[in-house]
């Protein structure tokens, strides 16, 4: 009891009831709607450690800081249709010297695991030579993986609003298959879209959101995307606001 004190005190109203008490926000609020995630969850699917040598898939790794874990989360396209193969997340630890190390070799070995085509890699504060360093790596192994980072702090911001906004365009499109998976599903819902007062439709979140991080580079990662300038939900919200 007393931990979730010091939580409340720490974090905003709206953080604390969504991420520590499990409340959802208004529906409005969210950037996709709770149904079309709820909608996008298949029982069936089963999450692999090793992948089908005849499956090409792709890679979305988000790289943790401060209090973010990294987490990767890896799928396969089918047609239009993205599916979730497998999810990881490493909590960061600043008290093991070797936490990147372990990361980072981690991420270097998943091509032997899957057929991985391409990753694209969150290179945000710690720059690209975590990129290089990786890139070198799969040089060594005689791995053809292409890897892309993408860095998501302000100065990218209109990046930052075109790669979560066509991951909001699959959700409406049902094209996303997600396992259950409490944490992911959780983050889904933290994350949230406003329209300033001209009219910009802008993303923001409220707590954690290290997995929908991973998951919209994975969809940036895969080729052949349709693109889209806005979503469903982007539309309506800024027409009701002319």
């Amino acid at each position: 009891k007393k931990d979730i004190e010091i939580l409340k005190n720490t974090m905003s109203s709206a953080e604390f009831s969504q991420e520590i008490m499990a409340e959802y926000l208004d529906d409005k609020y969210n950037a996709i709607p709770r149904e079309l995630i709820e909608k996008a969850i298949d029982s069936n699917i089963e999450l692999i450690n090793q992948g089908n040598k005849d499956i090409v898939y792709y890679a979305g790794i988000d790289l943790g800081r401060k209090r973010d874990n990294s987490v990767i989360i890896i799928g396969h396209k089918v047609n239009e249709n993205i599916y979730i193969d497998y999810i990881k997340a490493f909590e960061i630890s600043k008290l093991d010297s070797t936490f990147w190390n372990r990361v980072i070799e981690h991420i270097t070995f998943l091509p032997l695991q899957f057929n991985l085509s391409k990753m694209c890699i969150d290179e945000t504060g710690l720059g690209d030579p975590v990129v290089q360093l990786i890139k070198t790596k799969l040089t060594k192994l005689n791995l053809s993986t292409q890897i892309d980072g993408f860095n998501f702090s302000h100065q990218s911001k209109n990046n930052w609003e075109g790669v979560v906004n066509q991951m909001v365009i699959k959700f409406e499109r049902g094209l996303i298959h997600l396992p259950q998976h409490k944490i992911l599903q959780q983050q889904l819902n933290n994350l949230i879209r406003k329209v300033t007062n001209s009219g910009v439709q802008v993303f923001s979140n409220i707590g954690r959101i290290d997995y929908v991080m991973a998951l919209s580079l994975l969809i940036k990662s895969i080729p052949n995307v349709e693109l889209f300038s806005y979503s469903v939900g982007n539309k309506m919200e800024i027409l009701n606001n002319k």
